[in-house]
């Protein structure tokens, strides 16, 4: 702006960084979203994956049961609590920025400073 010398200039230089300054915010707006996209895609596929594996894990129990005399008894048997969909989504979530604040942390920078 220094080496502006008239009102003109100085506008069309104000015009120029007001267009700039709105295409970075929306580059930052849209970085943002895709960001927060990616992370809810990522609990998605979590939360998929942990009703996987407690369908499977109560199968364990059925499949691994014994004989005794007359009667058939399981060898193994869980307790595997039950959750709303949104709950535990909001649970992954929070864990997964809890993750991300402990890795931000000085506890796990090297001797560089990395």
């Amino acid at each position: 702006m220094e080496t502006k010398q008239h009102y003109q200039d100085i506008v069309d230089f104000k015009k120029n960084m007001m267009v700039r300054i709105e295409n970075i915010s929306k580059y930052a707006n849209e970085h943002i979203r895709k960001s927060d996209e990616d992370l809810q895609l990522f609990i998605n596929q979590i939360h998929s994956h942990l009703l996987t594996l407690v369908e499977e894990l109560k199968q364990i129990p059925k499949k691994t049961r014994v004989k005794v005399g007359d009667d058939w008894k399981q060898i193994f048997t869980f307790s595997i609590p039950e959750w709303e969909e949104e709950v535990g989504k909001t649970r992954i979530r929070d864990y997964v920025e809890w993750i991300l604040e402990q890795l931000e942390s000085e506890r796990f920078l090297n001797d560089s400073g990395s």
